[in-house]
């Protein structure tokens, strides 16, 4: 990273042009070029990233007010910010950008932005993509999720051994798409949507269109109900005694009655209707979702109920192959 860009920050004219002058104290937290530099004497140091971190935060303030002025010529400013790898500056250049009117020339580093590790980064991504005059910009608002949080903490990257399914050649992990509480991690490759096809069809089977499993999902839904043997009964009676049995011992842990109630739930979640609707709500989207391959990659042992899926599909917002893996919510 270029000493130069930190230091464009807080440069006398973009201090004054905004309408408020920063006194400087000491040290880079205070805005201090000078301390900075003198930290930065030698590069990648312990010194060195602790002194931009600071100038970095204490940029912020400044970059926020002089784009709240709505004048075009703080918009370099703001793309310089993005560019720097502090997650904070990122957030509040990509704020200051939609304060700017963005356009098409800041719809690639928006983009990237919305994929940022940190909620809050793709928290202001996404809103100053939603105020951009480019219609390229338009799918990327509909493919993302409403609720991209405001955390700093960096979200981390599922597994293959997290999903419990293996990943295709060059996957790359989609922050702004998925949606981990709820069990969805969505991935997109360069490979070829009938090469990721063939990959999950060696491992688990031809894949459904999603009209086809779903009228597969709900005959064997429909069959269960009607079918329940004497075998099944004592199954179900016996997960009733292990779902209490499990509520009983977490409270005896100290745990909640939510966390008891919780744990009881979790035995159950065998039993319970795999969501039909939820996954044709998701995935029946032909404007942003082409060629959808829905492979069942495990299902439960006693039930059938599909557990893992992983879904294919050209992403046309991002004109890759995507992947969507449905897997059980994190404590289930």
């Amino acid at each position: 990273m270029g000493l130069g860009m930190l230091s464009l920050l807080a440069a006398p004219a973009a201090r004054a042009d905004s309408g408020f002058v920063v006194f400087v104290p000491t040290g880079p937290s205070a805005g201090d070029t000078a301390a900075l530099e003198a930290a930065c004497a030698k590069p990648n140091t312990k010194e060195c990233t602790a002194a931009q971190e600071g100038y970095a935060a204490f940029s912020e303030y400044p970059l926020l007010r002089a784009a709240e002025s709505g004048d075009p010529k703080y918009k370099p400013l703001a793309r310089t910010a993005a560019a720097l790898p502090f997650p904070g500056l990122q957030a509040a250049a990509a704020a200051a950008l939609g304060n700017l009117e963005p356009d098409a020339k800041d719809t690639q580093l928006l983009t990237e932005l919305l994929n940022h590790p940190v909620p809050k980064v793709r928290h202001a991504a996404l809103r100053a993509l939603g105020g951009s005059s480019d219609e390229k910009a338009r799918p990327l608002l509909d493919r993302a999720r409403d609720d991209q949080g405001e955390s700093t903490s960096p979200d981390t990257v599922p597994t293959e051994k997290s999903l419990g399914v293996p990943l295709p050649p060059g996957a790359s992990y989609l922050y702004f798409a998925s949606a981990p509480a709820q069990g969805r991690a969505d991935f997109v490759t360069g490979e070829s949507l009938d090469k990721v096809s063939a990959f999950y069809a060696g491992r688990f089977g031809t894949g459904l269109t999603l009209k086809q499993f779903e009228k597969k999902e709900l005959a064997r839904q429909e069959k269960e109900g009607m079918q329940m043997d004497a075998k099944q009964v004592e199954q179900m009676q016996k997960l009733q005694q292990e779902a209490q049995q499990a509520m009983m011992a977490a409270m005896q842990a100290g745990k909640s009655p939510q966390e008891a109630a919780a744990e009881m739930q979790r035995r159950f979640a065998e039993f319970a209707p795999f969501d039909v609707e939820g996954l044709m709500s998701a995935f029946d989207r032909p404007e942003q979702l082409d060629s959808v391959r829905v492979f069942v990659a495990e299902k439960a042992a006693r039930t059938g109920k599909p557990v893992r899926l992983a879904v294919v599909y050209k992403d046309l917002a991002l004109g890759k192959t995507g992947v969507s893996f449905i897997t059980p919510p994190p404590g289930q």
